[in-house]
């Protein structure tokens, strides 16, 4: 019986959180309050509570015995094995939710670029918005953002990351603005509570930010994926943790409205001062970035177990054996990890590995070649 209606009552949870705009207390509230002392919930499903100057963080987390957290080569939790939430549970959580909805939708807009419609996140005082380079397609463009109180703005579009799909917009007027501070992707884990905004199927003029609820059931550097509904029209729009960070943006659909595919806002942050500056790299055309190396996942990073002749890593000192532990200052966590910080770079960039030769640090510059060039 507590399966059934847990189960119910998480789908009614998801819907009323899809309709309601109740204006109800902010960050300051009781509530919060409560999230920051309180230290379990469920049977099995200890809550996690992480304090900061954001509001207090909840995350219900599967046992380790349930399913893998943590990154690396891929963390994934099924439905099957997230623990079901009592009615007492379902209702706390519902007054979190209504609590953060009204400050997140201040900072999530609607975007307009020329046929594209979709959504952002304002992540500055001054107006910088992070989106989905798929929707704006290029840099330099002059497009329309729609303010959470209706109020349109024209923005310009700055630099973007073809492959991964990031893109940086700057709204054309003096702030302040409305904001969410950035999070860190890399600290999520699986079965983690996120809330998604957004504005499915366009921007309406009588409507809102749609917010939605669920929980990530797979991570890796290079996405998250959860079982929040997101449609066409939510491209671009913010994923947040439950402290009101943005931890991701809202990149593709699947074969399921319920399983979908958020990029990790890590991948911004790595690459900001190239996304500021206005850069656009990642082109197909463009083709990808390799180091020249075949190499295995290790606890610590990325063993190298060939170097291939005249490659940017033999040309650079590489040896075979040599463990690649960070890339530009960036933690190497797997064979995955090292090609998303790779091609998050571009051809044509130099780039800093860290590199751990039988127990020696020492660190090699590596301008990265064109993938099948030689």
């Amino acid at each position: 019986m507590r399966l059934l209606v847990g189960g119910v009552l998480a789908v009614a949870l998801g819907a009323w959180i899809a309709i309601s705009g109740a204006e109800l207390p902010g960050p300051s509230s009781p509530l919060l309050q409560w999230a920051q002392r309180i230290q379990g919930l469920g049977q099995g499903a200890p809550l996690k509570v992480a304090a900061g100057p954001a509001p207090a963080s909840i995350a219900l987390q599967p046992n380790a015995a349930q399913g893998q957290t943590g990154w690396g080569s891929g963390s994934r939790v099924t439905t099957k094995e997230q623990p079901v939430l009592s009615l007492d549970e379902l209702q706390q959580l519902e007054r979190l939710y209504v609590d953060l909805i009204p400050t997140l939708r201040e900072s999530t807009v609607a975007i307009l670029a020329g046929r594209n419609r979709g959504s952002g996140v304002i992540v500055s005082e001054d107006g910088l918005i992070i989106t989905a380079a798929h929707l704006v397609e290029r840099p330099g463009r002059s497009i329309t953002v729609i303010m959470s109180d209706g109020t349109r703005r024209r923005a310009r579009t700055l630099g973007m990351n073809i492959w991964a799909d990031s893109a940086l917009v700057k709204i054309q007027a003096d702030g302040p603005f409305p904001f969410r501070e950035l999070g860190r992707s890399s600290d999520l884990e699986a079965g983690q509570w996120v809330l998604t905004l957004g504005h499915p199927g366009g921007y309406q003029r009588d409507r809102p930010a749609i917010p939605r609820s669920g929980r990530l059931n797979w991570l890796d550097p290079q996405v998250l994926r959860s079982d929040c509904t997101i449609i066409p029209g939510d491209s671009g729009g913010p994923l947040f943790d439950l402290a009101g960070r943005v931890v991701g943006i809202h990149v593709s659909l699947r074969t399921s409205l319920s399983i979908n595919e958020h990029l990790p806002v890590d991948v911004f942050t790595r690459t900001w001062d190239r996304l500021l500056a206005g850069d656009r790299w990642g082109d197909p055309e463009q083709g990808l970035p390799v180091i020249g190396v075949l190499a295995e996942s290790h606890p610590k990073g990325c063993s190298v177990t060939r170097i291939m002749p005249d490659s940017a890593a033999f040309n650079a000192g590489m040896k075979s054996g040599d463990l690649i532990t960070a890339v530009n200052g960036a933690p190497v966590e797997g064979m995955r990890g090292l090609r998303q910080l790779v091609i998050e770079c571009g051809v044509g960039q130099e780039v800093q590995l860290l590199i751990d030769r039988e127990g020696a640090e020492l660190q090699l510059s590596v301008i990265l070649e064109r993938e099948g060039n030689r």
